[in-house]
């Protein structure tokens, strides 16, 4: 037992990763005409957020500033009215 322990307090460099490489057909694989671009997009980090707070791979802390990193990254939204979002 105390090897799984071991193995599940490394999550963090091994499963975000993961989570990350693993979502990106929700870019790809959806074509145009079904979802535009930017859905898709918040769609993905929606995703990505949603398996790392299952997991508690990060601190909910962490994971709660996925899309104010993420989201102009992406192209989703500005900086400027995501951050806003956060601070309403």
């Amino acid at each position: 037992m105390g090897i799984l322990a071991d193995i599940w307090k490394l999550r963090t460099l091994y499963i975000v990763p993961v989570f990350f490489l693993a979502s990106i057909p929700i870019l790809t694989e959806i074509p145009e005409s079904e979802m535009p671009k930017e859905a898709r997009r918040c769609l993905y980090v929606l995703v990505v957020m949603a398996l790392t707070w299952l997991t508690e791979s990060l601190p909910i802390e962490a994971t709660a500033l996925f899309p104010m990193v993420l989201f102009p990254l992406m192209g989703v939204m500005t900086a400027g009215i995501t951050s806003g979002s956060y601070l309403n």
